[in-house]
């Protein structure tokens, strides 16, 4: 083994204390960011400064070994092209270090080390958000940014919004660079490789028009032309992203059994049918204020538990708006009935069934009930990634509709997303009425919340009390998931026995879900009920709950309970429990102990809190 390196001369006295990091990398730090590809951590070092170590995926074989004899790999280009762009007057986060290892034949391992920065303005939250005020004058500094780089000869191919980091002045605004492996430095640019530059931007109209205003002005060039040329880059990009996005499909479609087939077959068709229902908000009221709002239909044909509880920010949100209205659902599954019983503003549910095949008479009823029923003041798709969700806002009797715009429409990549699938819809609904010329709820987007009851929550306390005939606090576990999500009897049990070793005087119990075993063969207290207000209310009586990623998981979370959820497949950014007590942990990168750690600093400060 072999190694490659080199340490910024200020840095060369922590040689020893960087080289640990490497060393425990997988064991230490903090998770910054956590992708399929790449993995990239927080240390601090000995005086407190904070560093942003990079370690980049193992590259396939062929990769290894072009790497080892014909060209940089990613860490050392990283580092030499910080340097350059520093020399060039383009801010980076300072490079401190890069470490390559090597084998006989290729490379094995890659990592990259520069300073943690904290930046005012993420420019991928900026891009989507058009209703902030400082959207139109970040866009144009951005582009007078990109003109001076341009300038410079500096073509950087990853120039996207999740690489753009902005430090608020006085004058204006800084911007900084990062994810530097991919650029190319020219002598000169012509003006068609610098507006393809600007592809991976979200193909929109107001924001494509204002930088090419600027960059026009700047380099004395037709804004027409400026325009054309990034609005067709934009789209261009998107098309071929899109493209990949199905050729990943269909490759991990001949995977799949028979009846994921069907179903994923089935998706695509309603894809291809619904695109352009409400495509970039089409259709969308551009004026509602001193209107009349007394029916609401929200739309979210979904049968999952989880999805459901995310949409309840939105219904309290909706309350705040218009508290005179009446709330119809049209979903799928009945798990909206209990989750939605104790909402006052919620009349009606219109249920489809979840197995649409099996029962296809009330299927078709449920579309005909919301198409030829009631008319509706306004209608509301809640989630935008849901064909069935566009057509039923389509479909539904209405005076004014809101389509929440589609997640993947905004070209973010997916694991550099982080709008909160509970948050998000509520955030939507909020931009299209101040468009609409509404003002906002004040404060952020509500919580999710079952709203249990006082009665529920008493008939709970006993629940607990009954199971472990002791007062004495409880820790809930609920170790089942689906899929990948599932962790594995070995791991429960390595857990269960840590926690009891940590916390002797607790109780531990387990609540099993319906239709499934425990993944613990250990013999515990263990709670059943296939009501699920009754499993939120036992969880509503414990001191905390560990759960993996499950529909139950935001369950407890919208039991408003302590909640430690765990994650080794999912993006935890979008998917973690939204209440203010809940804390999320990506167990691939943090053992069992830090796990039980965790719990016991959760527990701690719930006591401070009581005290």
């Amino acid at each position: 083994m072999t190694t490659n390196s080199k340490i910024r001369p200020e840095y060369a006295g922590q040689e020893g204390a960087l080289r640990n990091l490497i060393a425990n990398f997988t064991t230490s730090g903090e998770d910054f960011f956590r992708g399929d590809r790449n993995v990239i951590k927080t240390f601090r070092l000995d005086g407190g400064k904070v560093v942003n170590v990079k370690s980049f995926r193992r590259p396939n074989i062929i990769n290894r070994i072009v790497y080892k004899y014909f060209r940089q790999p990613k860490a050392s280009r990283s580092f030499h092209h910080s340097h350059k762009l520093l020399d060039c007057g383009i801010k980076v986060p300072k490079p401190i270090a890069f470490f390559e290892n090597f084998n006989s034949y290729s490379v094995t391992e890659s990592y990259f080390i520069s300073e943690q920065i904290y930046p005012d303005i993420h420019f991928i939250n900026l891009v989507v958000n058009p209703e902030d005020p400082r959207y139109d004058d970040v866009l144009r500094h951005f582009a007078g940014f990109a003109y001076r780089m341009h300038e410079k000869g500096i073509e950087f191919r990853d120039f996207s919004p999740g690489n753009v980091l902005i430090m608020v002045r006085e004058d204006g605004y800084d911007f900084y660079l990062v994810d530097l492996n991919r650029m190319a430095f020219h002598e000169e640019m012509s003006l068609e490789k610098r507006l393809k530059n600007f592809e991976r931007l979200p193909p929109e109209d107001r924001l494509v028009r204002i930088i090419s205003e600027e960059y026009a002005g700047l380099s004395g060039e037709p804004f027409d032309k400026i325009y054309e040329g990034i609005w067709g880059a934009t789209h261009a990009f998107r098309r071929k992203f899109l493209l990949r996005h199905k050729l990943k499909f269909w490759k991990s479609f001949k995977k799949m059994n028979l009846k994921k087939r069907i179903n994923n077959f089935r998706r695509r068709v309603m894809e291809g049918i619904t695109r352009g229902i409400g495509a970039n908000s089409t259709g969308n009221p551009d004026h509602l204020e001193g209107e009349l709002i007394r029916r609401i239909l929200i739309c979210r044909p979904n049968h999952r538990l989880g999805n459901m509880l995310m949409i309840t920010p939105l219904v309290q949100d909706i309350a705040h708006y218009f508290p005179e209205a009446s709330v119809d659902l049209f979903v799928q599954g009945g798990a909206a009935v209990p989750i939605f019983k104790n909402y006052p503003q919620v009349s009606r549910i219109i249920q489809l069934p979840g197995r649409p095949f099996s029962h296809l008479l009330r299927y078709i009823a449920g579309w005909i009930t919301i198409g030829f029923g009631r008319k509706y003041d306004l209608v509301i798709n809640a989630y935008g990634g849901s064909s069935s969700g566009r057509l039923s806002t389509r479909f539904a009797r209405a005076r004014h509709r809101v389509f929440i715009e589609d997640r993947k429409t905004a070209g973010i990549p997916p694991e550099e997303d982080d709008r909160h699938m509970a948050k998000y819809p509520a955030e939507q609904f909020r931009l299209q009425m101040i468009k609409a010329g509404i003002i906002p709820p004040v404060g952020p987007v509500p919580f999710m919340d079952l709203l249990l009851d006082e009665q529920e929550i008493t008939a709970g306390h006993i629940a607990v009390r009954k199971m472990t005939g002791n007062d004495r606090p409880t820790i809930c576990l609920f170790t089942n998931a689906t899929g990948d999500k599932l962790y594995p009897a070995s791991w429960w049990s390595e857990t269960y026995y840590k926690l009891r070793n940590a916390h002797p005087h607790w109780n531990i119990v387990e609540v099993l879900p319906v239709g499934a075993s425990s993944q613990l063969n250990e013999d515990l207290p263990r709670f059943f009920d296939p009501d699920i207000r009754k499993v939120a209310a036992f969880f509503r009586n414990c001191a905390l709950v560990v759960a993996g990623d499950s529909g139950i998981m935001h369950l407890a979370s919208a039991a408003r309970v302590p909640l430690l959820a765990l994650f080794k497949v999912t993006n935890m950014r979008v998917y973690a429990p939204y209440n203010p007590e809940s804390r999320s942990i990506d167990t691939r990168s943090h053992p069992v102990d830090e796990v039980v750690t965790l719990t016991g600093a959760m527990l701690q400060s719930k006591n401070a809190g009581r005290a």
